[in-house]
This record gives C-alpha cells, structure tokens and sequence, in this order.
C-alpha cells in the first residue's frame, strides 16, 4: 500500500515535494483552521508526515493505514504522538467505511501501478464522501515501463503499452491520448485522468450542484527507477474559488496550477552537480556547465529551470561517521 521498504526520509525529491505541501497548507491555513483537521496518510514504518504535519499546525488526531502486518508493528514501536492512530486496514476498507465528521487532510500515497483501477476507484469514492474544505492528495505511479515492453519494435511496444493503460483506466482515458505515451507526457496524462475521475465523481454527490474539486499543485518527480506524480486539490463551493485562490494568496503562487494543466517535472541532481549550478545562481548557467540533463537543449534547459525554481527547497543526504 505505501511503500513501506522505501527510505522514505532519504528521498530528495519526495522531501522537495514534502516541503511544498507544508507551503500549500500554511496558504489555506490563512483562512481554516487546519489544527482541527484530520490528518490520514499512509505512514509507513517512519511516520515522517506524521511528524511534519502535527510540527506546523498541531493536529491533535492522525491516522495512519497500513496493511501489511510487520510494517504495522514498527509503526506502533515508532509511533512518536499518543495522537496517532495506527489502523491495520486497507485504505479501501477505510475508506469504504468513512464516516469522519470532522474536516481532513487526506493522502493516497500510492506505487503499485498495476493496482491503478483500485487507486482511482479509491479515489472516486474519497471524494464522494469528503466534506467542504477537505484538502486530498494523491500519488500515483508514473512510470510507463510499468505497462511492460512486449512487442518487437518500439512502436509496436508503443501500441502495448498504450492497450494496457487504457484497460486499466477505461473511460477515464481523455480522448486525446493516443499510443504515443512516453515517459515525460505519462505524468500529464494521469493527470487528465484524475480530472476525469474528479469531475464524473463530484457530478454523483447529492450536494454536486456547486461543489468543485479544485486541483492546487501537481509535481512529476523521482528518487530512483519510478516515477511518480502527487496532486493536491480541494473541495469548495465554485462560487468561492475566486475568493479563496486571492485570500489564500495561492492564486499567485508560483508553484500552484489553476487549472487541471501539466505537472511541474522536479529534476534529480547529484550533489556535485547541485554545488556547481548553486555557485553561479542566479546567472546564466547553461552555457557554464560540461553536461546536460537530457540529450535534447531544450528539454535539459527546461529541467535546469525547474532546479532554479526549486533550489531552496533541496535537501541532500549522505552518510557521515559520527
């Protein structure tokens, strides 16, 4: 369900994202009080969010989802608040059963790419039970080389690829996609996806006629072979949009998407190189450096940018001897 074997406190992208989540709800934070919301996440044996979360805005209940039995009791032995509440369940089986009746923070911190038809019904059905300023994250795996490889040329494992993300997401496909998916679009199209899944959801809602999930950031990123997108949206009432993106000052915030438009791509640097394009911030760097990101200029200039609009948030990790 989460990753559970994952050094989940020793990912650099995910901490960059992690950083940016805790800048998006200090914004809502300005008009919610979100120390009296609840916060649902996928903890892993770590608990790291659960840490973090409570840090800025003192929540006094959590709860954490884990299904497997081992991970389940490292988080008990781990688990650092008495205000946690470690569930052994599935986040199906929790969410089938929801009956919060407080406000939540909720994250579906997902990686199993061939479990995408569960995620995404998941999902649908979260959103169908949240209340009014419910704020849902979601992960998803973004990967294509998890759709497999079969088939003889590159266009034939095109073709393949394509057949198997279309079974798994049905209807939900948005008509433009065709069976030209490659790695850098993978991130968009899921995101077309959970708009797809949002929008026929919330239509479904006995209260539907003015409620919109309204999505607020949207990052492709990756700390090893797979890559994964996290979107975060809101449920509000469509009247207010405007006046919540302006009180909240997310409307002009750099990193926020208005709309359900591409993701932003985090780029992942070693340490030597981060030190080498830090040294000439905030100057034309490209035209110094012996490398690129991609074989293609553009592209690896475009990621250069996404490393100058993220630098502050970057963290490094490496082993020292104490």
């Amino acid at each position: 369900m989460s990753g559970s074997q994952l050094p989940y406190h020793l990912r650099p992208n995910k901490a960059i994202e992690r950083q940016l989540f805790i800048e998006l709800l200090l914004k809502i934070n300005r008009i919610r009080t979100l120390s009296d919301y609840v916060y649902i996440g996928f903890g892993g044996p770590f608990l790291e969010d659960f840490k973090l979360i409570p840090a800025y805005f003192d929540n006094k209940r959590m709860i954490s989802l884990e299904i497997e039995p081992h991970t389940y009791q490292r988080q008990l032995f781990n688990k650092p608040l008495a205000c946690i509440e470690c569930l052994n369940m599935s986040s199906g089986d929790y969410i089938d059963s929801y009956s919060l009746k407080e406000n939540a923070i909720i994250w579906l911190d997902y990686v199993e790419p061939k479990k995408l038809p569960d995620q995404l019904s998941e999902f649908q059905s979260l959103l169908e039970q949240i209340r009014h300023y419910d704020v849902v994250k979601i992960t998803l795996n973004a990967n294509p080389d998890s759709l497999g490889d079969k088939g003889t040329t590159p266009e034939a494992k095109k073709k393949h690829r394509f057949l198997v993300f279309k079974s798994r997401v049905g209807k939900l496909l948005p008509p433009e996609v065709d069976a030209q998916i490659d790695k850098e679009q993978f991130g968009q199209v899921l995101c077309g996806v959970l708009k797809n899944a949002a929008q026929t959801q919330i239509q479904t809602r006995k209260d539907s006629q003015n409620y919109i999930f309204q999505p607020l950031t949207a990052f492709v990123s990756s700390d090893g072979p797979h890559q994964m997108l996290t979107l975060t949206g809101i449920l509000l009432d469509q009247n207010e949009l405007k006046d919540f993106m302006d009180l909240t000052t997310i409307g002009q915030w750099t990193y926020a998407i208005k709309e359900w438009g591409p993701p932003i791509h985090v780029p992942t640097l070693t340490l030597r190189e981060k030190r080498f394009i830090d040294q000439y911030l905030p100057h034309d760097i490209h035209n110094q450096m012996s490398f690129t990101f991609d074989p293609n200029p553009q592209k690896s200039l475009e990621m250069l940018e996404n490393y100058i609009k993220y630098y502050r948030y970057y963290s490094y990790f490496s082993k020292i001897i104490v």
